[in-house]
């Protein structure tokens, strides 16, 4: 008899939902994270088929698109377009490689990687390759992530 009153209770203060404390309804801290990411990936694949399509069209239909764009908007992609021509077909390939990569990891660790290669950025070239060749590093990121590193900040072959 206990247990009914308490199932109704619980019934009741939850609103109907909840059966012995469990609500279906409600994601999982680790469903949420997956959501997270692809909706993440969604985001970032949408940015990249929005420069590509501009990629594909003459300068008449790039104004006329650009226009129905915010000004931030419009200068952000600009200045993305500027760059992409200013790359070879075969540097233009090579970069949607690594992007291809990069987004391969998972999330947490395309983060590093980020990180890891702001941090490279910064330093001079000679440091630059000290850090990429330390064992610090070796231990921090798994052989693709290292290459993917190696690549970006143009080094050669990571040695296995």
């Amino acid at each position: 008899m206990r247990s009914f009153y308490q199932l109704a209770l619980c019934m009741v203060v939850a609103g109907g939902s909840v059966l012995c404390g469990q609500n279906s309804n409600v994601p999982s801290q680790q469903q949420k994270q997956q959501i997270r990411q692809q909706k993440q990936q969604i985001l970032k694949q949408k940015q990249a088929d929005t420069i590509d399509r501009f990629l594909a069209m003459n300068p008449a239909e790039r104004r006329q698109a650009l226009q129905q764009l915010p000004a931030d908007r419009q200068q952000q992609i600009l200045r993305r377009l500027r760059n992409l021509e200013l790359l070879s077909n075969n540097e233009r390939q090579a970069l949607q490689g690594r992007l291809k990569d990069l987004q391969s990891f998972p999330q947490e660790r395309q983060q590093a990687v980020r990180r890891e290669l702001q941090s490279l950025r910064s330093m001079s070239p000679a440091d630059r390759r000290a850090r990429l060749s330390s064992e610090e590093l070796k231990q921090s990121f798994s052989p693709d992530e290292l290459q993917l590193l190696n690549d970006v900040m143009g080094q050669p072959d990571v040695k296995e």
